[in-house]
């Protein structure tokens, strides 16, 4: 039995490996000096770029530029205050009612109305549920709390 690292003497000898010629290392790039351009080119492009197509049915118009708010054809809600509100009430819920309005917001000023109001609606979906647990949680807590100063103040052990 061989010890670790050194070698077996029933192997025979282990194979010699050539040494491997150091490579040149390339100079470091001072400040405002230029470099050399790249050795290979990346091919031409066979076809030029062509803008995508619009997609087929009735196109409301151009999209506003961004930074701007579109006009308001039908009144558009995008739920952020309350949203923000529901945070005091039940902010487990409040919290994804929060990004969807947010991202509700984001898709009304970019155009994108289909998508906006989707956001929305789902940003009104989980302010509703804040809506009806968080009074139910509260009066939970309040239950609680208050079951537990009577049951001390009666004198009976709580734990």
């Amino acid at each position: 039995m061989t010890q670790p690292g050194q070698p077996d003497p029933s192997r025979g000898p282990a194979p010699q490996r050539p040494p491997v010629p150091p490579q040149p290392r390339p100079e470091p790039v001072l400040e405002g000096e230029v470099l050399p351009p790249l050795q290979d080119s990346p091919p031409p492009m066979s076809q030029p770029y062509a803008a995508p197509q619009p997609a087929p049915g009735p196109q409301p118009g151009p999209p506003p530029q961004p930074g701007t708010v579109p006009p308001a054809e039908a009144s558009f809600s995008a739920n952020l205050g309350v949203a923000i509100a529901m945070f005091l009430l039940f902010p487990p819920f409040a919290l994804p009612a929060t990004i969807d309005a947010r991202r509700a917001r984001i898709a009304y000023r970019a155009g994108q109305l289909g998508v906006a109001q989707d956001n929305a609606k789902e940003s009104r979906r989980w302010t509703r549920a804040a809506v009806v647990a968080g009074p139910i949680c509260w009066a939970l807590v309040v239950c609680c709390g208050v079951g537990r100063w009577l049951l001390r103040a009666i004198g009976l052990p709580v734990p």
